[in-house]
């Protein structure tokens, strides 16, 4: 199906959230919506506001949102996710203007590259039930200061926190097993500024002494 347009206003302004209806099987039965874009209609407009995508498009439910969605967006500053959406594309948000996410409890994997290079980046909180966060998803966020990994999360991919210069704290929740393809990997290079790493007193893959970060075979992660 083609693209279409979701016209409304945020603060005042008129803005557009592209989406395209998506079938879930080879007929048009029960179409649902994937988000892929937003933007200004006035295109002078430079000052990028706070934006809640749906969870409904005219009576279609908004399931997902599509890889490299919001790629080098620079309109959009917070971004609300609704409990409807269940997947994100790969890069989504990639080196856009966002600084904070909420996302809904629908997304169980965070993309390989979700939020890569995001440089305004400073909040994101990661809703009880994520299992899994992919490939570089925070890599080179220079702005984001802390993250704390919910107990749900069970595996961590390659560079997930590389380049995030301004990191100062991790708390890695209680069932988190698997960091990166090696036992030995470390998924916050480059983190200088890392000062303070805490791990759920009920995590029996990874621990901590004198703030390094070990796992269970008493290899140095971070």
């Amino acid at each position: 199906m083609f693209d279409s347009m979701y016209k409304y206003k945020i603060e005042g302004e008129d803005c557009a959230l592209t989406y395209k209806l998506v079938s879930s099987d080879s007929t048009i039965k029960n179409p649902y919506v994937t988000i892929k874009g937003f933007s200004f209609l006035k295109p002078e407009r430079i000052k990028p506001v706070a934006i809640t995508i749906p969870e409904k498009i005219n009576g279609y439910d908004v399931k997902s949102i599509s890889p490299a969605a919001f790629y080098k967006n620079q309109c959009a500053k917070e971004i609300i996710i609704p409990d409807s959406v269940k997947h994100i594309g790969e890069s989504a948000f990639s080196r856009s203007a966002v600084q904070s996410v909420r996302f809904g409890n629908g997304v169980k994997i965070i993309s390989d590259r979700l939020f890569e290079g995001c440089k305004h980046l400073v909040d994101v909180v990661l809703p009880e039930g994520i299992e899994k966060i992919g490939d570089g998803a925070f890599y080179g966020c220079t702005n984001l200061k802390s993250i704390k990994l919910p107990d749900s999360l069970l595996e961590m991919r390659s560079s997930v926190l590389d380049g995030c210069t301004s990191l100062e704290s991790i708390h890695i929740g209680a069932n988190l097993q698997k960091v990166g393809i090696h036992s030995t990997e470390d998924f916050a290079f480059g983190c200088v500024n890392l000062t303070n790493i805490t791990v759920s007193p009920y995590n029996k893959h990874f621990y901590i002494d004198k703030n390094i970060l070990y796992n269970a075979d008493n290899q140095v992660l971070i």
